[in-house]
């Protein structure tokens, strides 16, 4: 993980101290992958690269296995996004009801694709249906 302008050496090193009190709290073995990986992207907001390798040098989980698990779930990130994350329903029901007009509207008018800074302030991600909306109840 690096920084503009920022001493990475330093930036490792707190990551690896924090990586090193995760492992401490949730544990070291295979089974604790999603654990560690959930605990890594709360405090960073996303998996640094330096957090996963300090990960397999600091436990029994692989690199592969971290990167195995961490990209099949779409929960995880390996790329820094925004305190706040815009999530658009776009499943079938979604969809019928206009979603992807939506979501269009959404991107047009604060330009997210494209401009680095905004789609740090405020990502956005097109999401499968949760149940949640009126029409679904």
């Amino acid at each position: 993980m690096s920084l503009p302008g920022g001493n990475t050496d330093i930036i490792r090193d707190e990551v690896n101290m924090e990586v090193d009190r995760i492992i401490a709290a949730t544990g070291n073995k295979t089974r604790h992958t999603i654990a560690i990986l959930h605990a890594i992207q709360h405090k960073f907001n996303y998996l640094p690269e330096d957090a996963l390798r300090r990960v397999s040098e600091s436990s029994e989980i692989s690199l592969a296995t971290l990167y195995g698990v961490s990209t099949f779930y779409d929960h995880f990130r390996h790329t820094p996004v925004g305190k706040h994350m815009v999530h658009i329903c776009t499943g079938t029901a979604c969809h019928v009801k206009g979603a992807g007009l939506v979501y269009d509207a959404f991107i047009r008018e604060l330009s997210i694709p494209g401009i680095r800074m905004r789609r740090e302030i405020l990502p956005s991600r097109r999401s499968p249906a949760w149940g949640a909306a009126p029409w679904h109840r």
